[in-house]
């Protein structure tokens, strides 16, 4: 769904854990199968380091996630950054809240036309990435060591 006909050349990086066989296979068999192999790249294992450096180096940060209780990648994404693309399913609208761009991760053609509104329009990748800027500040060590002490303290407190 994601075929480029602008001068931009864009390549779908997908870093996955292999801890489902058959769905990593489905995976890397559908690449396969539809010669994909050219514009998409699989990454297995990565330290903190090239992580980073790939977040610092994405056009935009995608996360299809069905099931999430926090999504942190979307975080690093944004301190990183780089515009956020995620599920609107779980957790991910209020962990994430106006700093992201929403679609249904059941409909392939709304992930596809979210990725290409992201990167065919400027405005809406610096919208994002400024969003995404102030709203990493709701996730810091201070703030959450000021919310268990505050808990601790009502707990003590009853």
């Amino acid at each position: 769904l994601l075929k480029f006909t602008n001068i931009e050349y864009h390549k779908l990086l997908l870093i996955m854990s292999d801890v489902d066989k058959n769905n990593s296979n489905y995976i890397r068999n559908f690449i396969s199968t539809n010669k994909l192999d050219e514009s998409i790249d699989i990454i297995e294992t990565v330290s903190q380091y090239k992580l980073k450096a790939y977040y610092q180096k994405s056009t935009v940060y995608v996360f299809p996630s069905l099931s999430e209780t926090f999504g942190l990648t979307t975080i690093e994404a944004m301190a990183c950054g780089v515009p956020v693309i995620v599920s609107d399913c779980s957790s991910m609208p209020e962990i994430n809240g106006d700093a992201a761009l929403y679609f249904d991760p059941n409909n392939p053609e709304d992930i596809a036309n979210k990725i290409k509104f992201v990167l065919q329009s400027e405005e809406e990748r610096c919208r994002l990435i400024k969003k995404g800027i102030e709203r990493i500040q709701n996730y810091t060590w201070q703030k959450t060591a000021r919310k268990m002490i505050n808990l601790i303290e009502a707990q003590v407190g009853t």
